[in-house]
């Protein structure tokens, strides 16, 4: 039997799970509570993961590279132990919440690989009614700083993967053992934003869409920057 407060979670977000298809969003320190808990969701069966890191810190600016390196490697190991199965997992850098608990929008959710940064990508910003010209010029601005911002997390991401993949005797975090280079030798982890696909280019309306059935082109809404990005029916974005 699920324990008690995973039955709690799942009630709460979805009807059910299944490893092999679904993704499965979680703070980060959760993943190792599930498996602490045991129950009828085994992490071993999971193929697709998905970690919020910013909701522990660990990406803050205020975390130590220490620090942020021995998480690293804790979650890294603990993947490479007992998540055999796994062939995907997405790191979330959102740096604030976004509104996308609605258990009737979870057929929507997507995540978006931001390993390469936004700036190529088609982006839509939407604005809100009445906004002056000034208005709209610095929603841009704010805009491009969460941007960058992104690409930042993205890059420490990559690059303290590699940098615990190389870790010296010198080092002050737990070193990968063989057995776990050899797993990350077939995976990466994928910097992400969580998103939903919809047919409108407009946010509005998009719990009540089924993008599998629009013949019209399809739309990731990304909550954390208020922006659409042109998308395929695959939801891989399109590029300019």
């Amino acid at each position: 039997m699920t324990p008690p407060v995973l039955d709690d979670y799942v009630w709460k977000h979805s009807s059910y799970f299944r490893p092999n298809i679904d993704i499965l969003l979680v703070e980060a320190t959760m993943i190792l509570q599930l498996y602490d808990m045991g129950g009828s969701l085994s992490v071993e069966n999971i193929t697709q993961l998905a970690l919020d890191v910013f909701q522990e810190s660990w990406y803050c600016p205020l975390t130590t590279f220490s620090a942020r390196m021995n998480n690293a490697a804790k979650l890294y190991t603990f993947l490479s132990n007992h998540c055999p199965a796994l062939s995907k997992l997405w790191l979330i850098v959102e740096t604030e919440v976004s509104p996308i608990e609605s258990p009737s929008s979870t057929h929507l959710l997507r995540m978006l690989d931001v390993s390469d940064g936004l700036i190529d990508l088609d982006l839509r910003v939407q604005y809100a009614p009445g906004l002056s010209d000034r208005q709209r010029y610095l929603q841009r601005m704010y805009l491009q700083l969460q941007m960058n911002n992104i690409k930042g997390y993205a890059d420490k991401i990559a690059g303290d993967f590699s940098q615990f993949l190389n870790t010296k005797e010198s080092d002050p975090w737990p070193s990968p053992g063989e057995a776990t280079l050899k797993y990350w030798k077939t995976r990466r982890p994928v910097a992400a934003l969580v998103c939903l696909i919809t047919k409108y280019e407009s946010g509005r309306d998009i719990y009540s869409c089924k993008v599998e059935h629009s013949g019209t082109s399809a739309w990731l809404w990304v909550p954390v920057l208020n922006v659409n990005i042109a998308c395929h029916k695959d939801a891989s974005p399109v590029h300019k």
